[in-house]
């Protein structure tokens, strides 16, 4: 790829970037210096001032910088069974959903919803049957959110684990390097909060009250290989009337994160003989919720009136704080290297792996 090409591959980002934030405009200063002799690109990147803004895309009340990080405490760790066949292609979407009144004015604690779902092109079934396009198995954890004065900290309260048409909640799971651990049936895919719940089950007779053995088509969580889950913001599913995701792309195309259909997988109803998932709509919570004050954001609550700082309109404005937002999605077939610094400080030294952010 030659100079030109990637100063317009940059360009493209700039612009992609101002429309996504909207009102927020933060220009960036991109230069091409020269190819690395690891036969990356150098790139010379600045980041202009600019004031404090809260993003809240989905219109919940919440900065979307505090749901990545809600997010990224409770992501789940996934312990596969040994022979499970179909975990590589796994992705994981995600929602914060407030549940009751949420922003700056509540009272603490205020709960919401963390809410995973992991896709898979494949259901195996069990002993041969009982399999189908498209999987999509969700987690559940309820989180209390306390606004204090510099930050916001959270509290695991409980968690629903689904498993097939069923599911079960549990105020106690196990953690594994502080989070939740899931585990995960051979290519059935449904969630467990223990592999003694799991191999206690069967998907044939799991909508009994009690459980009925039938070895073939028990459930099977033996210990197998470790997936840490990894949250990016681009997965944020949203809200039913500002969802965030819409064609999953890639070996999902043509599925939705809120699609009302069956989910089959990326393959078509047809291929797979009208035998799908449920839909994804079906996964994510849509229940109203009370907006009450400003939204809540990750530095916690800024004054005894319950509203975040603000940076001051003041033309004379030269001891307020400042912040500067980059994004930079490297779409290109080599490395970008850059540099970067925050207002006078010290310049550091990173890069963007292809098809990274």
């Amino acid at each position: 790829m030659s100079k030109k090409q990637i100063l317009s591959s940059l360009d493209q980002l700039v612009q992609n970037t101002s429309r996504r934030l909207g009102h927020l405009k933060i220009p960036l200063f991109l230069g091409v210096l020269g190819l690395a002799s690891a036969g990356g690109v150098n790139v010379d990147v600045q980041t202009a001032q600019a004031a404090t803004s809260v993003i809240d895309r989905d219109s919940d009340n919440i900065d979307d910088n505090l749901e990545v990080w809600i997010a990224q405490q409770y992501s789940p760790m996934l312990r596969f069974d040994e022979g499970e066949s179909f975990a590589p292609t796994i992705r994981i979407l995600w929602q914060v959903h407030p549940l009751g009144c949420i922003g700056q004015d509540c009272s603490s604690p205020m709960r919401v919803a963390v809410t995973y779902v992991m896709l898979y092109q494949m259901d195996g079934g069990r002993s041969g049957i009982m399999g189908h396009c498209g999987d999509n198995e969700r987690v559940s954890l309820h989180i209390d959110l306390s606004n204090n004065t510099t930050n916001i900290s959270t509290r695991f309260v409980k968690a629903y684990y689904n498993h097939h048409t069923t599911g079960t909640w549990h105020t106690s799971l196990e953690w594994k390097n502080g989070r939740p651990v899931v585990y995960v049936s051979e290519d059935k895919h449904a969630s467990y909060s223990t592999k003694q719940e799991c191999e206690q089950s069967s998907p044939v007779t799991e909508s009994l009250p009690f459980y009925i053995p039938i070895s073939p088509l028990d459930e099977d969580c033996d210990e197998g290989h470790w997936f840490s889950t990894v949250v990016s913001s681009s997965d944020n599913v949203g809200e039913v009337n500002h969802q965030l995701v819409g064609n999953l792309g890639g070996v999902f195309s043509g599925e939705h994160a809120w699609d009302r259909n069956d989910f089959c997988g990326g393959y078509t109803s047809s291929s797979c003989g009208n035998s799908c998932a449920s839909s994804n709509y079906s996964k994510w919570k849509t229940s109203s919720f009370t907006e009450r004050g400003s939204p809540l954001t990750k530095s916690g609550r800024q004054s005894s009136s319950g509203t975040p700082r603000r940076q001051s309109s003041s033309a004379t404005s030269g001891r307020q704080n400042r912040q500067g937002i980059s994004c930079i999605n490297n779409d290109t077939d080599i490395t970008i290297n850059y540099s970067y610094r925050w207002g006078d400080g010290e310049w550091k030294k990173t890069s963007v792996r292809p098809g990274r952010v």
